[in-house]
């Protein structure tokens, strides 16, 4: 391989190396360039400073403004150019993660409707009787298997409320299904545009649980200010009661819950 062969290959490595790198090199510029400014900016103030008052000593009088710009303006080139080049990194590192999160938008949308979409399928597959018996199978699994943490033996709950099964967290706590429902009401209705509870129009998970009324059992999560539901993206349950040792109901919640900040589902 000749020498000019070897350089131009190398020159193409290099630039490709730097396109795939390229967020990380305009965020490192943007922070040296946020840093070194001000320094360079001060020195070369010191600078001219000292240019000025070697002016004044050597005419022995004042120099007019027109002078002094004359005389200073190369010590400002440097810190100017900087300037202007951190100015240009941090607005296209901000145009490039506004892109970002365009297109994580566009893919939250995507996937819920293709959640939906799959849902819609089972249904029509199966019917909703079918599609039901899947859930309530998931269901028992899961009330088996949390029994298990309690030595297998789940607490029995009286008072006319039965014990119910968080399927995010996977706690227990006693409500009625009617309780939870009037929850979800709650949650949904806030979410209407010029809801009362919320200006954002969204819903946070411990909003959720805050509505339910078993603080004991069911208290905020610190995912829960994070993960909810917004306005286009209701709270919809899914209630399916299983018998424990074939005596004692326990409801197990199912729902989807969406990242508040991407609108993506997360579960």
């Amino acid at each position: 391989m000749s020498i000019t062969s070897a350089l131009f290959s190398g020159v193409n490595i290099l630039g490709k190396a730097c396109l795939d790198n390229l967020p990380v090199i305009q965020t490192g510029f943007s922070l040296f360039g946020t840093i070194m400014t001000p320094i360079w900016t001060a020195k070369s103030t010191l600078k001219a400073k000292e240019i000025i008052d070697a002016a004044k000593e050597k005419r022995g009088e004042d120099i007019s403004k027109g002078e002094i710009v004359e005389l200073t303006w190369k010590e400002f080139v440097g810190p100017i150019i900087l300037c202007g080049l951190t100015c240009a990194c941090e607005i296209k590192t901000t145009k490039d993660l506004l892109s970002k999160a365009a297109t994580m938008t566009a893919l939250a949308a995507t996937s819920k409707a293709t959640l939906d979409q799959q849902k819609d399928k089972t249904i029509e597959l199966l019917g909703d009787g079918k599609a039901q018996k899947v859930n309530d199978a998931v269901a028992k699994e899961k009330v088996d298997a949390i029994s298990q943490r309690y030595g297998g033996a789940i607490p029995f709950v009286g008072d006319g409320k039965i014990l119910c099964i968080d399927g995010f967290s996977e706690r227990l706590f006693v409500s009625t299904v009617e309780d939870i429902r009037s929850a979800v009401n709650d949650i949904n209705e806030a979410l209407i545009p010029g809801g009362t509870w919320s200006s954002e129009n969204q819903m946070t998970l411990n909003d959720f649980y805050s509505s339910i009324n078993d603080a004991a059992n069911l208290g905020p999560l610190q995912a829960g200010y994070h993960l909810g539901w917004l306005t286009g993206n209701p709270l919809k349950i899914d209630i399916s009661t299983q018998m424990y040792k074939e005596r004692m109901p326990v409801a197990y919640i199912q729902y989807t819950i969406y990242d508040l900040n991407s609108g993506k589902p997360v579960v």
